[in-house]
């Protein structure tokens, strides 16, 4: 690959980096200032979840900052390899875990306390589904940016 290629697929790479800190940090905070008063039955799993959720989306939302400054001011394989990386857990957390949790784990507490689940793109709230929406849509796109930075050839 051309040199400016590089460059560009850098800038992008930086770009999503950021956008994804920006919708993690968004999307977190709403789901805080919006989550509704808990069953007693699951009071606390849901302080429990409200506060482990909090850590992961801040804590990768700096890491994702962190990671987009340095791909742009200082660039090198490491650099590539750590955002790669720390793609992985943000893929996993935010698709596959969530996934699982909609679709598993809360119709087995929905059963317990009787609380309604909604859709999981449901555009009733749009504060909350349309940043999950992004996220579905620019973590594939990060991961394969990082992996392309990761695998160019020169």
């Amino acid at each position: 690959m051309t040199d400016v290629r590089i460059n560009k697929m850098r800038h992008y790479s930086a770009a999503i980096l950021l956008l994804l800190a920006v919708v993690l940090s968004f999307s977190q905070t709403v789901f805080l200032l919006n989550s509704p008063a808990s069953d007693p039955m699951i009071a606390g799993w849901a302080q429990g979840y409200r506060i482990s959720s909090s850590l992961k989306a801040y804590g990768f939302s700096l890491a994702l900052v962190l990671c987009a400054v340095i791909t742009l001011f200082r660039p090198s394989k490491a650099i590539y390899i750590i955002s790669a990386l720390l793609m992985i857990p943000v893929a996993w957390q935010y698709m596959a875990a969530e996934l699982w949790t909609h679709f598993v784990v809360l119709p087995e507490l929905s059963a317990k306390a009787n609380i309604p689940i909604r859709a999981y793109f449901s555009f009733d709230q749009p504060l909350s589904t349309i940043p999950r929406l992004l996220l579905h849509i620019l973590i594939p796109i990060g991961l394969i940016l990082q992996s392309a930075l990761l695998f160019k050839n020169k």
